[in-house]
């Protein structure tokens, strides 16, 4: 459907954003591989609903990005000499790269929100909005941090290593929280033709047996979730059917 290459290309983006470890010197290699993922996970979600469309968009624009950031890490290894890889050029791009993650963010979000309406999963959707909000908050702490690195005041400098330690972590936070919606989604929201699909049978037995494991968890997990929404309806309806007895 397109949401598990969206949960790898997403995870692969940001994980290597993020710089932990070693990370940050291969970072555009996951800038390239997971925006790339997140646009090809997104030309099959939007068969679904117009609404990732948007995010589809700023994926490309994302990649390109990514490609430009991967001549730069390659010409900082390899010492090419391109002139593509000048100070301003990267600046111009860099702050490019943050206006398009932080709408990129949101227009997936906003997808999510679509779609879950669509087949009626509320969970996926009341995260979808949650993480909104953690999103803004994270781009807007990002932002102020950016701006005051813009002065040289020795008080505001001061304050500069704190305020990038609480950028990170909001970043961590609220890429965590996606992760999480993109897994879910991916778990429990699929083409109504995909419901009743039989996995094929491996060759190998001890494949089969993962399988197996893995679809009756799978079915125990829905089986789980159709009762809860069976009892929330149910509830709904019998207050519904109170305040109709009482307006009478």
């Amino acid at each position: 459907m397109g949401f598990g290459l969206l949960l790898i290309g997403y995870t692969v983006a940001y994980l290597f954003s993020l710089g932990l470890g070693g990370l940050a010197n291969y970072a555009f290699a996951g800038f390239l591989i997971g925006y790339f993922l997140c646009y090809l996970g997104l030309s099959e979600l939007k068969k679904y609903t117009p609404a990732f469309n948007y995010a589809l968009i700023i994926s490309i624009a994302l990649t390109v990005c990514g490609l430009y950031e991967t001549l730069v890490g390659l010409d900082n290894i390899l010492a090419l000499g391109l002139s593509l890889t000048s100070s301003s050029i990267s600046v111009v791009f860099g702050y490019a790269r943050f206006f398009l993650d932080c709408a990129f963010n949101i227009a997936l979000l906003y997808g999510a929100v679509d779609i879950s309406k669509r087949v009626d999963f509320e969970p996926t959707r009341n995260m979808a909005y949650r993480n909104m909000i953690f999103v803004a908050i994270a781009y807007a702490f990002e932002l102020v941090r950016i701006l005051l690195g813009l002065f040289a005041f020795a008080s505001v400098q001061s304050i500069m290593s704190t305020l990038t330690a609480i950028s990170l972590i909001l970043k961590i936070f609220y890429v965590a929280l996606n992760v999480f919606l993109w897994f879910k989604s991916y778990a429990f929201i699929c083409p109504s033709e995909d419901v009743d699909m039989k996995r094929k049978k491996s060759k190998i037995e001890f494949i089969n047996k993962i399988h197996e494991r893995n679809d009756k968890k799978e079915q125990e997990n829905m089986e789980l979730s159709r009762k809860f929404y069976e009892d929330r309806l149910k509830k709904k309806n019998e207050r519904k059917q109170t305040k109709n007895k009482k307006k009478k």
